[in-house]
């Protein structure tokens, strides 16, 4: 077993959801990595979550999205808070609606 000072002890999206991960693993780490490796700036990335889990994934990415069924710990840090919930598809919609307002740059 890893002690604490080894490990990371997340909450999940529900209340019995729990994830043990080593100290240096979460979301926006492989948001970075993955940045790093298509080259494109952490700036212009767009992360949507809902759980503890997500919590630096939002804080790293250019624009952090809560979903509206979001723990309020991941409210708190998002940019913004999406109308619909994951289950109203709540993604898409918010994607939508950014592109129909001009804010999305999706030229390759």
């Amino acid at each position: 077993w890893m002690g604490t000072d080894e490990a990371t002890i997340v909450r999940g999206s529900y209340g019995w959801f729990l994830e043990v991960l080593h100290k240096d693993v979460c979301k926006g780490n492989g948001l970075q990595r993955l940045c790093q490796h298509v080259d494109i700036p952490i700036e212009q990335c767009i992360a949507f979550g809902d759980g503890d889990n997500d919590l630096e994934f939002i804080e790293m990415a250019g624009w952090g999205v809560a979903m509206k069924n979001a723990r309020d710990c991941i409210m708190k840090v998002s940019d913004e808070v999406a109308a619909y919930t994951n289950n109203e598809d709540g993604v898409i919609r918010t994607l939508q609606r950014m592109e129909e307002e001009g804010l999305l740059d999706v030229t390759c």
